[in-house]
């Protein structure tokens, strides 16, 4: 009876898993739109690295990671399509938990919603969408391998390479948990996620950091002063 009750339920889990198996390209075509490219140039509009961000509101508010965006002089987005977008303003931004929100120019663009990491479990399936040395719209898939530092770091076997810096983690709902952040390279696939829960409170304790775009954006930090693209600085 144990054994027969065993199959049952191991056929039931099968079947849930080949359901959600299936629905994973609807879901990856779903949230494509809403990531993008991030664009960071110098003082001379010279191209200084790339990232991945994603939009989090219709208005184009944009979440990413802070070293995506760090010493730069100007920033642009650019969606899978090829629209760009004008930063308006830096929003919020913490060096030390490397999260940094944006605003754009823009407006009805597709969006993704930040979840909640606090169900999550370890084992659980995610995917990774980013910009791999520039691959725009990469997936990559793994499961959550533990939980860090009172689970503000989420740890994953889903692939991080230059590029996906700031790339959503999403779970089988297609809710963000996570941002990707940083990779340990001594060790073998051992890739690391910021929660949703440690990215809205690093927003929440950062003030607001500039009223308008002409105005110096984060003097006091490691990150250079930028405007609105194609302005300079000093």
């Amino acid at each position: 009876m144990l054994a027969r009750l065993g199959l049952h339920a191991l056929a039931l889990m099968f079947l849930q898993g080949t359901v959600r198996a299936a629905d994973i390209p609807l879901l990856i075509q779903q949230a494509k739109p809403a990531i993008v490219e991030i664009l960071t140039y110098d003082r001379q509009n010279k191209l200084l690295k790339t990232g991945t961000g994603f939009f989090v509101s219709p208005d184009g508010a944009v979440l990413t990671n802070f070293h995506v965006i760090s010493g730069g002089c100007s920033v642009m987005a650019k969606t899978p399509t090829g629209a760009l977008y004008f930063l308006k303003s830096v929003v919020a931004e913490s060096e030390s938990d490397d999260v940094a929100k944006l605003q754009f120019l823009a407006a009805d663009v597709s969006y993704l919603t930040l979840g909640s990491s606090l169900k999550a479990t370890e084992g659980e399936l995610i995917l990774v969408i980013g910009n791999p040395k520039g691959l725009e719209g990469t997936v990559s898939d793994g499961i959550i391998s533990a939980f860090r530092s009172g689970r503000k770091m989420i740890q994953i076997t889903a692939p991080i390479s230059p590029g996906p810096s700031g790339s959503p983690v999403l779970d089988d709902s297609g809710h963000v948990i996570g941002m990707a952040t940083q990779v340990m390279k001594e060790g073998q696939n051992l890739n690391f996620a910021i929660s949703a829960e440690a990215i809205r409170d690093a927003i929440s304790r950062s003030a607001p950091l500039v009223s308008t775009p002409s105005k110096s954006l984060a003097p006091q930090s490691s990150m250079a002063a930028y405007k609105k693209f194609g302005a300079r600085i000093g």
